[in-house]
Parts: structure tokens; sequence; C-alpha cells
């Protein structure tokens, strides 16, 4: 069940050490339109338009490292390779 969801192509799904990405899902290169070559030599927060989104997820996934509870959905917005800017919905 975990590998289905972590490969379908409805969620884009990603782990990272907190700059880079130690995997990602071919769905998440489609979100962001880079090749998953290109994906592998980015930081995760190259996407982010915001910093205060940025900051919040980091307090968030920090949050969550130290046993909290954070929020079930954060709303973020991400810029693709061609620069479009993409809302989106997710947990981290």
């Amino acid at each position: 069940k975990y590998r289905n969801l972590v490969e379908s192509e409805v969620t884009g799904f990603f782990v990272y050490d907190g700059q880079k990405f130690l995997y990602f899902n071919n769905y998440l290169s489609t979100i962001t339109e880079y090749s998953p070559e290109e994906m592998e030599h980015m930081q995760v927060w190259d996407f982010f338009i915001d910093k205060r989104e940025i900051e919040k997820l980091q307090q968030n996934a920090k949050r969550r490292l130290q046993g909290g509870t954070p929020p079930p959905l954060i709303e973020f917005s991400i810029r693709t390779k061609s620069g479009k800017i993409k809302h989106i919905l997710g947990y981290v």
C-alpha cells in the first residue's frame, strides 16, 4: 500500500535531508516540470516562491521530527521550470 501511494501518478512525494532530495517520485517531476536528472541537483527550497512559506514548512517539519503534530495540510506556492506558479496543498 505504501509503495502504491508513493509511486502514484496523482500525488507528488519526496524525502529530503533538510536541503536536498533523497527521494522523489515521478509525479513530483511532472508537477515541477523539471526532469528527474535536474531535480537530483536541486535543493527542495528552489521551487518555493515565498520565504515565509519556506519557514512555515521548515517549522512544521521540525515539529514533526520532534514528535509534535503539525497542521494536517499546508498550502504553498511553487514556481515550475517554465515559470508557472502552482498552488499546492500538501502534508509535511
